[in-house]
Formats: structure tokens, sequence, C-alpha cells
């Protein structure tokens, strides 16, 4: 397990097919976690796939059985929510923000039934919600881009132009400030999750515009981005899921967004006894986000990079550091010196 994971786990306590034909596996009939996937649905390589990592380590890790159900269309996440509160499995899981509203209903129709949510802070006792501090694991892949650039521009690729994303650019514009202040940050957004094609556009324009890395946080759109990085011969930073594979040398790195550990911290959780509802907030701190180890791209960066994104990480963590969440913040963002060695 990386240093990610491994902290998570220490760290938070202890006390996830197509719709209608949910695909079930694992061994102890006693405990049942559902997990319902946003429309991009396994294979998007980033938000979904991390999800289904930690539905997967449940039968081998509490025991029980786990479901699948795909949403062809966010209509499809009231039908799926339904569906799963009557069969009423110990715990049903919603990946993403989409399904605030289906879940919410969902919880009120049946506050006798466990749910968790990823991405949607919750005040309901039957739901916990997760949320992450993405501009902290976005404001190390910005040190990084700003210590990395040869052309001294980069970019931020945005899916829907939401103040969640608006966090990743926000935290990304701030770190590229704190390595590179002169440094310049182009911006697009693609306002769509799922369309590979407009990711690539929205990259080739932003790397037409001069930049030569371009971080995502586009959802599937990101594939896009790191065609056109592999195209262009430049790079690309990726998201949620380690990326770094997709195209091997032109992904720099990748801000994880360790949601398979919070699917398997509600299913701990539920199955503990201690389920509450709420919110649970994971940062740096907490080993909810992060860096990737670069195994393909440590020689492109500059002499002494690494120490100064620890030095920023450590910061971070001991509270010294506040990351801007806002574009507005940003603009007043004040780095603090940063020592190393």
């Amino acid at each position: 397990m990386n240093r990610v994971g491994a902290a998570i786990l220490g760290m938070i306590a202890l006390a996830g097919c197509t719709a209608g034909q949910p695909a079930q596996t694992g061994g102890d009939a006693e405990f049942r976690v559902a997990l319902v996937f946003d429309e991009g649905g396994r294979g998007d390589k980033s938000f979904n796939d991390s999800a289904a990592r930690g539905l997967e380590r449940i039968p081998s890790e509490l025991g029980g059985k786990i479901q699948e159900v795909d949403s062809k269309s966010q209509a499809d996440y009231k039908t799926n929510f339904e569906q799963l509160s009557i069969d009423k499995p110990d715990l049903i899981i919603g990946v993403g923000s989409t399904m605030e509203k289906a879940m919410f209903e969902a919880a009120d129709s049946h506050p006798e039934q466990k749910y968790a949510i990823i991405d949607v802070p919750s005040d309901k006792p039957n739901l916990l919600g997760y949320t992450f501090r993405e501009e902290e694991g976005s404001f190390l892949v910005g040190v990084l881009a700003g210590l990395t650039s040869k052309t001294g521009k980069v970019g931020f690729v945005g899916g829907k132009s939401i103040d969640l994303i608006k966090k990743f650019e926000a935290g990304f514009r701030a770190g590229v400030k704190a390595a590179r202040p002169e440094a310049q940050v182009v911006s697009k957004y693609t306002e769509d999750w799922f369309d590979v094609a407009k990711g690539k556009e929205a990259a080739l324009a932003v790397y037409a515009s001069g930049a030569d890395i371009v971080y995502h946080a586009s959802g599937k759109c990101g594939l896009g981005v790191i065609n056109a990085a592999e195209e262009r011969g430049l790079l690309a930073i990726g998201v949620d899921s380690d990326q770094d594979d997709l195209a091997p040398g032109h992904v720099l790195t990748s801000m994880i967004k360790r949601v398979d550990l919070a699917v398997l911290d509600a299913a701990k959780r539920a199955k503990s006894g201690n389920f509450k509802g709420g919110t649970v907030v994971l940062g740096l701190k907490e080993g909810g986000v992060g860096i990737t180890e670069m195994r393909h791209t440590k020689h492109l960066l500059p002499p002494r990079a690494l120490e100064i994104v620890r030095a920023y990480e450590s910061m971070i963590k001991n509270g010294t550091l506040r990351v801007p969440t806002t574009l507005e913040e940003v603009e007043k963002f004040v780095p603090p010196p940063v020592q190393t060695g």
C-alpha cells in the first residue's frame, strides 16, 4: 500500500451491472454493500474506478456481498436508490455530487437505511458524506508544474464550472504562484464530464497558447487531455486515480483523491455498528489526497523540486499553510517562504 493509503486507513475512525440488474459478488450474505456509479461508470480511469477499487476490497477485508449499479443517465439515480432501498442492503453508496438530490430524497424516505455519498456534505443522521480538500493536493501539483515548466505557462482544464472544480483550479493556481510567481496559468472548461473529444479540444487549445503542462479535473474528459499531451509531446497532470500509466512519460504526476478508501471506510462504519451520519473531510493530513511517485517522470524534475513539494506538504499538514479554495483567495494569496535541506 502506498503512503497515502496507509495514512488514511490509520487516521479515519473505524467505528459499495446495469440499473435494476445489479451484479453481486463476495461471501458473507449477512453484510451487503451496494454502490451506484454516476454516468461515467466503470472504465473512466478516474473517479468511478477509484470507488470501484474500494468496493472490491470489502468482501476480502470485511466479508459480505457487494453490488455495482450503473446509471446510464442522471434520470436513473432516483430509481436506482429507491430499488436498492427497498432491497435493504446494509449500506448504499452514491458516487458524486450529481446524485445529491436523489440520495437526500432516498435518505428522507427511508430513515432506517444507511447511506454514504462522495463529494457531498451531510447533516442527516442516516447519511454519511465524504468531502475532500482537493485544493491541497492541487496545490502540490501546481508547485510541480511551476517548477518544471520550460515555457513559464501552464494550464488547467476543468469539467463543469462548479464550486467543486473551482477548488481544484484555485489550489493549482496557488501552487504555481508559490513555486513561480511570474508564471501564467491558462484555464478552459469543457462543461462536460464524459466527452473525451471535448477534453482533447480544450487541452490542445491550452497547449497552443504556449502552455507545456496541463492539469485536468474533468472526469472522463481528462482522457482527452492526456491524449493531447501525448500527441503534442508535452505533459499532462492526472486526477482522482493514478493516471501516470495512461501515457508514460507524458503524465507528470496525478493528484490522487482516495475515493476508494472513503468507500471502504463507510463500509467499515456500517459493519461495526458505529455508523453515524454527518460529514467526513479528508485532506493531506488525513491521507485523503496526495500525489503519485512519478515513476515515469522524476528525471524531468529540476533539482530540489521534490524537497520543495515535501516542505509545502508539511506546512499544509501542520496548519501553517492554508491553501486558497476560490480564485478570489488566490489573488490575495501570499505564499509563505519555504525552507528545505
